[in-house]
């Protein structure tokens, strides 16, 4: 009995050595050695649709802030301009396909949990939407409202004086959340259905696509739920937005604040915040940006991971998913919104 016990005491104990020699190869480092502190000249890089809450950050150097897809196109070089990327989900998977195809070697990454989040909305002018619901049957959908894109309202029971129906995404092909508004439409269309990349292979959903890109017209450097403020109905009458862009923007703009409803239509697509560490470094990198961060979000509309919403959101029930595709669909959609929007 004696010997037995000796035996297992001895098998334990070698399991724990052995677990802990692979830690050592595998991450380079002793289970009990402190990770690498972060850099005294942390380089942050943001999405653009973060840029509020990285210009409060402190860091030496101000953060490098950008469009997600050309951040992405920086993952083709051999080095990195920046330690830590504050972004939105799926972006870094859609990056570390970018330095896969590349040719490099993977990085070494260290990832947050889920920051914030923002699910995506609809932005719509007041008697628009009341005029479209008959229409809709009762609900704007982002189904419906393509299907009738660019449609005279006169056929639609509005005033002919309006001319058509005017939609708006915020060029989808590149920034992450007019990608993200389009793929909350995408799944309207399938009805709250999963999806793929052959499902958007189907020419019954290529023509809708190409109808909604039509009907949102030329891209410009505002977005257009900044030129719905700016013009009222001239320019859209409905656009995808980020709820955490759209409310700070109107609180803002009192004038127009009355003239627009925020829809957040079915099913729910959110905007997840994370910030990504990059190098032997990595993990401490994040750690001091987290720590930084979670006051600027709820400053500028951003919710709280778990749901919880600054006081001036409307109180919702969010997903456990962010309800986007998988990164490789999000490219075809991605691919497949610049092509027909050429």
């Amino acid at each position: 009995m004696l010997l037995r016990r000796l035996l297992a005491l001895a098998l334990a104990v070698g399991l724990v050595l052995g677990a802990m020699q692979l830690r050592e190869r595998v991450f380079g480092t002793g289970a009990g050695a402190a990770a690498p502190p972060a850099p005294d000249d942390l380089r942050v890089a943001c999405v653009a649709e973060l840029a509020a809450v990285c210009e409060a950050l402190d860091t030496s150097s101000p953060a490098l802030i950008e469009q997600a897809s050309t951040t992405v196109q920086r993952f083709s070089d051999p080095e990195l301009p920046f330690d830590v990327w504050l972004t939105l989900a799926p972006w870094p998977e859609l990056a570390a396909d970018t330095r896969v195809r590349s040719g490099h070697g993977e990085l070494a990454e260290q990832r947050s949990d889920v920051l914030a989040r923002s699910p995506v909305v609809i932005a719509a002018q007041n008697n628009r939407v009341e005029a479209l619901r008959g229409t809709c049957e009762g609900t704007v959908s982002w189904r419906c409202l393509a299907e009738h894109a660019d449609t005279p309202w006169e056929d639609l029971g509005g005033e002919s004086g309006w001319g058509r129906v005017k939609v708006g995404l915020d060029h989808p092909a590149e920034r992450a959340g007019g990608l993200l508004a389009l793929a909350q439409a995408t799944a309207s269309y399938f009805e709250g259905a999963s999806y793929n990349s052959r499902s958007l292979g189907s020419p019954d959903f290529f023509s809708w696509v190409s109808d909604l890109a039509a009907a949102a017209g030329a891209e410009s450097d505002q977005s257009p739920f900044e030129r719905m403020l700016l013009t009222g109905t001239a320019d859209y009458e409905f656009v995808g937005e980020l709820e955490a862009r759209a409310v700070p923007l109107l609180a803002r703009s009192p004038g127009r604040a009355e003239q627009i409803t925020i829809l957040r239509p079915e099913p729910i697509v959110t905007a997840d915040v994370v910030a990504v560490g990059y190098g032997d470094a990595a993990q401490a990198s994040v750690e001091q940006i987290v720590e930084q961060v979670a006051a600027p979000l709820a400053d500028n509309g951003w919710r709280g991971a778990g749901g919880e919403q600054p006081s001036e959101l409307e109180a919702i029930a969010m997903p456990d998913s962010n309800g986007v595709p998988s990164p490789a669909t999000l490219e075809t959609l991605r691919q497949t919104w610049d092509e027909v929007g050429r």
